[in-house]
């Protein structure tokens, strides 16, 4: 068989689509990570309560479905992760709970909370 049909096989169907899905990720929370940091800086250093408060401080627009996706959430949950301050942004809920781990953002970085669950 050719190498490249392996890429079409359902696992590795499954695997591009995890890439490409945490790539999509990974670029959102570095719009989010600065949009938190304007955010904070024009509210006193306060912590949103939901994404959709960012809205405004993108510098390039997105889409207000992909904030609706997000959650605040005390930092303390995600304790291997130490993004500076007590609250994070994370997702609602994972794509694919088998293969994903939730992206966390926070006032000084951004990152996923352990590896996919392979």
């Amino acid at each position: 068989m050719p190498p490249w049909r392996d890429r079409l096989s359902r696992p590795g169907f499954q695997e591009g689509r995890d890439r490409l899905r945490h790539s999509a990720e990974a670029r959102l929370a570095g719009l989010l990570q600065p949009a938190l940091k304007n955010y904070r800086k024009a509210n006193g250093g306060i912590f949103p309560k939901e994404g959709m408060q960012l809205q405004p401080f993108f510098a390039a627009g997105v889409d207000p479905a992909a904030l609706q996706q997000l959650q605040v959430v005390r930092a303390e949950m995600f304790k291997n992760l130490r993004m500076g301050g007590e609250g994070a942004i994370t997702q609602v809920a994972v794509v694919d709970s088998e293969f994903d781990a939730p992206i966390v953002i926070g006032p000084n970085g951004f990152g996923f909370s352990g590896g996919p669950r392979k």
